[in-house]
């Protein structure tokens, strides 16, 4: 980065309940978190909001750098544009067809299953003439008077932006790029396939082609209006969003691609826990958010960031290169309730920052799993919560009692009943990305964060045999710190889809180093400084026959042999078995660029020891009360060491210490918690 003189760096969460914000002094080291509620139909309110609580001057500020889940729940909530796709003729239904699987999970056996329907409705599909051909060879030219004749017809509509993909586009653009040039005419937000993912597979290409389109117009809006804003008041700080791949964006770049930030904020915590794992050398560690809508999980191994190059969401495939984080739909506004079958749930659908959990007295009515634990004693009568409100204990016994009445419990009942639920939920989401991938999840430790993770991290490392617990610094705004751990990033990809022998191996890394200059390039016409870049070559493989291949980090100078080797390892470690002499096909190949940043450097806290700062208070578990000391986070210094049953308190989050277990500070001043 530019020499400057600024002092403090600015990381931003925008969360489904909270929008957590970060100063970072870049001089003193020093972090300090700040908290308020999100605004679901106006994001960039809650962002400017937390910049202006925050009272950051603009002659000390020189970076801001946020994650968002606005891409993500236009989708869920499919709040997006009103699109139209422009494809070959004969392939107008490959949106719809998809894989002809469900891709939902827990569908397979439920008779009245619908499948979502696909974000273009088959009217505003449209055929081309055009062709072409596998090789690549254009068969037959765009017609583009016929093009331009469906996009006068089409823009009298209230259609709001245009994808386009075309069959074999991916060994040619030409007719793509043509198509830009002629609807760009018509339209301010046109994307095409071969610049979200030039990559083969006519399904997945124009999936994405078309989940970017359907964000780009609210998401273009919302980074230029953001941007704009900054730099009126904060003139000189430069803006970044992070994407889901970890590295920030630049607005431009989420503006042509907002595929890119669908998961946008839980790839900034992994970033923070790979950069705190580093700093405590723990080299093994499952990464565990829970917010008030959801709950992320993603296991680092050996340091290492999980990749993957797919994820599926609500049935739409979502095939770019991402961080490997597992998301399920419980959180502490996840509401609780009694089904047809007189069956307890949790989740999916959440009270979200308004009206909120009951106990929050914004008018919510409905039992949430925040609720239950102040009915439990695990959070206090009163607490305040991020500093911007603070807890009703009659309200939430309230909400708790409409079901509680139903299944003939008690309110403290029913809400250890919701937390055990909401437990066994957040142990399947650890053992799916561990477990179910040859991994043992005794073997790591649970980084725990996010407004309600330390809350039932202990209790989730107890079912799962896990012994080691940390809790990071401002927990419940670490993602926002994940920022700030952030490098710049790019990648190119091209599918080259052929066996790989050691004579087409030279060929691939010729390939590999245009890949390289192109994206050092685009790096430069963004003003970026490249002196610094690193570049991570990565293989799409797989054994010559095989539909599905994995990802294979290489070097580029790597031997034919090791690659080989190192294939193998990951198909064991993903399959459980290898077959031995088969050939590889490699499928595609892409170029990871990043550019480091000034990252956030971890400083020992100072203690002043304060006498009679412990409280206590009665709480509920395993059908009785029981007397517990609340500790103060900041009063917590290196040479405490706290025997549970406890709770530590803080601004962002509650860490709950069961019995048997005991807590000490860490280097960087992170509470560590082991089983006795």
């Amino acid at each position: 980065m530019p020499k400057s003189d600024k002092k403090i760096f600015v990381g931003i969460d925008v969360g489904g309940t909270f929008t957590d914000l970060v100063l970072y002094d870049l001089k003193n080291y020093e972090f300090c978190a700040f908290k308020v509620p999100s605004m679901p139909e106006s994001p960039e309110k809650a962002v400017l909001a937390a910049l202006n609580k925050a009272k950051v001057s603009p002659d000390n500020l020189y970076l801001i750098l946020h994650g968002t889940t606005v891409a993500t729940n236009a989708l869920l909530e499919r709040k997006g544009a009103k699109i139209a796709f422009f494809t070959t003729e004969g392939f107008r239904d490959v949106l719809e067809v998809g894989r002809t699987t469900r891709l939902v999970p827990r569908t397979l056996y439920d008779p009245f299953f619908k499948r979502p329907k696909p974000l273009v409705s088959r009217e505003y599909r449209f055929e081309c003439s055009e062709t072409i051909s596998v090789d690549g060879k254009s068969e037959k030219k765009l017609d583009e008077k016929q093009l331009e004749e469906l996009a006068i017809s089409l823009a009298k509509t209230n259609v709001e932006a245009v994808a386009v993909g075309f069959i074999n586009s991916y060994k040619n653009a030409k007719h793509e790029i043509q198509a830009k040039k002629t609807l760009s005419k018509f339209f301010d937000f046109v994307s095409i396939s071969t610049e979200v993912l030039n990559e083969i597979r006519e399904f997945e290409r124009f999936a994405a082609c078309s989940i970017n389109t359907y964000v780009m117009p609210i998401m273009s809006k919302y980074t230029e209006a953001l941007s704009i804003e900054i730099k009126r008041v904060w003139k000189k700080s430069n803006f970044y969003t992070v994407g889901s791949h970890g590295g920030l964006l630049s607005t431009d770049a989420v503006s042509r691609e907002p595929l890119r930030t669908i998961l946008s904020g839980p790839a900034a915590g992994v970033a923070a826990c790979v950069h705190l794992a580093r700093e405590i050398k723990c080299r093994n560690v499952i990464a565990f958010d829970v917010g008030g809508t959801s709950s992320d999980v993603a296991l680092i191994a050996n340091y290492g960031f999980p990749l993957k190059n797919e994820t599926i969401l609500e049935g739409m495939v979502i095939k770019t290169p991402q961080l490997d984080i597992h998301t399920i739909g419980a959180g502490g506004g996840s509401i609780a309730s009694i089904d047809a079958g007189g069956a307890l749930q949790v989740g999916p659908e959440s009270a979200g920052s308004n009206p909120g959990p009951a106990s929050y007295g914004k008018g919510g009515k409905l039992p949430t799993l925040t609720d239950a634990n102040l009915i439990l004693g695990r959070l206090g009568p009163k607490q305040e919560m991020g500093n911007s409100l603070s807890l009703d204990e009659i309200k939430a016994f309230r909400a708790m009692k409409s079901i509680a009445e139903t299944a003939n419990l008690s309110e403290m009942e029913m809400a250890e009943g919701v937390l055990k639920l909401a437990v066994a939920k957040f142990c399947t989401a650890v053992h799916e990305i561990s477990a179910t991938r040859g991994f043992d999840p005794r073997n790591f430790a649970l980084m725990s964060y996010g407004g309600a993770g330390p809350l039932h991290a202990a209790l989730v490392a107890v079912e799962l045999g896990i012994k080691k617990v940390i809790v990071p610094p401002i927990p419940g705004a670490f993602s926002a710190l994940g920022t700030l751990c952030s490098p710049l990033k790019k990648d190119l990809a091209k599918t080259v889809l052929v066996e790989l022998t050691e004579k087409r191996l030279i060929s691939v890394k010729l390939e590999l180093e245009q890949l390289a200059k192109s994206l050092t390039k685009s790096f430069e016409n963004e003003g970026q400084n490249t002196s610094k870049i690193n570049f991570e070559f990565q293989f799409d493989m797989r054994y010559v026959g095989q539909a599905h291949e994995l990802i294979v980090k290489v070097g580029i100078e790597e031997t034919m042999l090791n690659i080989k080797n190192m294939f193998e390892k990951a198909f064991k470690l993903e399959y459980g078995r290898t077959d031995q002499g088969r050939n590889l096909e490699l499928v595609n190949i892409r170029v990871v660029a990043t550019i480091p940043m000034i990252y956030p450097k971890w400083q020992k806290a100072t203690f002043e020891q304060k006498e009679g700062r412990v409280k206590y208070r009665k709480v509920f578990s395993d059908g009785r009360k029981t007397k517990v000391p609340i500790w103060s986070r900041e009063d917590i210094s290196p040479d405490i060491e706290i025997i549970g049953p406890a709770i530590v308190e803080e601004m962002s989050a509650t860490t709950v210490i069961p019995k048997d277990w005991k807590c000490v500070v860490g280097k960087a001043g992170e509470l560590i918690l082991l089983q006795i």
